[in-house]
């Protein structure tokens, strides 16, 4: 819903047209807010708020790889600009997870300097 007033749609009705419909499909208004959430924590150096909020931006952008190729390189891009400010064993859980490849997984442990996440 928050993507609607972004496409000029404000109407209730407006979600059973099929701009509505595309527009719910994507998490992008939910990534923006909260990236903005993990920039102020950021800025307050709260790391616990960083990997709860890193958690679920990784969620998200691991949702969001599978329906765009361009996806993949904004988390790559997330994930080495927030590398230190959330717990790596923790994004490494949920990379595993999704079945990312241990390539990727293996240069995300290296940046955060936890190699021993990644084995």
């Amino acid at each position: 819903r928050l993507a609607l007033t972004n496409l000029g749609i404000d109407s209730r009705h407006a979600y059973s047209t099929t701009l509505g419909r595309e527009a719910l499909k994507s998490n992008l208004p939910l990534i923006t807010y909260l990236a903005d959430k993990m920039r102020v924590g950021k800025n307050n150096n709260d790391k616990m708020s960083c990997t709860m909020i890193g958690a679920w931006l990784t969620e998200l952008y691991l949702h969001e790889r599978d329906s765009s190729p361009a996806a993949k390189q904004a988390l790559t891009q997330f994930l080495s600009q927030n590398v230190h400010t959330m717990d790596a064993k923790t994004i490494m859980k949920i990379l595993t997870s999704h079945d990312v490849n241990a390539t990727d997984c293996a240069a995300y442990a290296a940046v955060s300097g936890d190699i021993t996440t990644a084995v």
